[in-house]
């Protein structure tokens, strides 16, 4: 005669566990968590499923136990008001925290604007063929409720909205050319000079200024030309845009001269760095470099 249980399992949503010998019911009366765990064992604690062993009932059992302990209860609690003090904290910090990014498609209208803003400088042609768009970058910025309240502590185009545009200007042709433009223009799409401007030679005046003859090896001769000493690694180049009151993309050739490590965060170095104009070749200054970490 088959096994059958002394109550009917009303839990399982099948009868195909109702005449199956279980290995074993490891519940704890008195507590509807012990019931839980109990019920838990019940169904999967079958000898053809092979689902519970020896090790896992007992662990079973010490589950049910601590579920069943005042002691556990009291952590419960504990846990759960702590829980909702720290996801009730984060929504509110998120809610009162001013969000001054607020949106990442430009309309066209406004980049349109932004392209002539450029076009103005370098010319439609060179815009067409070099340069290009960045959308994952250029953001609008609505106006930071900070400097509304503190206008004294903030430019002034920080509390109006405006838009970030960011452009790369890059020459197939010339690889080491890799120069990134950048300025700020407020919803109306009018140049923000308060900002300023990086990136936009003027071509226009001044058509040289988009030629860029001196590639990195011309550089480095220049370098060496100017008395740049060996150092003590090798040299380091940069082709970027050089802000001061030049406004041109230039190159940078700089050496090390000393270098120290003295234990974790005591890193310092020193040397000199070549500053020359990426389009006259001419050397702007040559100056010392000092990093430390």
């Amino acid at each position: 005669m088959p096994f059958r249980p002394a109550k009917p399992v009303n839990e399982i949503g099948s009868d195909i566990f109702k005449y199956i010998p279980p290995v074993g019911i490891f519940q704890a009366r008195g507590s509807r968590f012990a019931s839980l765990g109990g019920q838990f064992v019940f169904i999967f604690g079958r000898k053809r499923k092979g689902f519970i062993n020896k090790g896992k009932r007992n662990f079973f059992i010490i589950v049910s136990r601590i579920m069943n302990s005042k002691g556990f209860l009291k952590i419960a609690l504990v846990i759960a008001v702590v829980a909702f003090i720290v996801i009730g904290s984060y929504f509110v910090l998120v809610k009162k925290s001013p969000k001054t990014e607020t949106q990442t498609q430009i309309p066209d209208s406004i980049i349109e604007k932004s392209n002539q803003i450029i076009m103005s400088q370098i010319g439609s042609d060179f815009f067409e063929k070099y340069i290009s768009l960045n959308k994952s970058s250029s953001k609008h910025y609505q106006a930071d409720e900070y400097c509304i309240r503190n206008p004294n502590s903030c430019s002034k185009y920080l509390q109006k909205p405006y838009y970030l545009m960011i452009y790369t200007l890059k020459i197939p042709e010339k690889p080491y050319v890799d120069g990134l433009i950048e300025f700020a223009i407020d919803d109306n799409g009018n140049l923000i000079t308060e900002r300023g401007t990086s990136g936009i030679p003027n071509c226009v005046k001044e058509p040289l200024e988009c030629d860029f003859p001196i590639d990195e090896a011309k550089a480095i001769a220049i370098a060496q030309d100017a008395g740049l000493e060996k150092g003590i690694k090798d040299w380091k180049t940069s082709f970027h845009w050089y802000a001061g009151d030049l406004k041109t993309y230039i190159w940078t050739v700089s050496n090390t001269l000393s270098e120290s490590k003295q234990g974790v965060g005591s890193y310092q170095a020193s040397g000199k760095a070549v500053i020359i104009d990426a389009n006259s070749g001419k050397v702007i200054k040559i100056s010392r470099w000092q990093a430390m970490e």
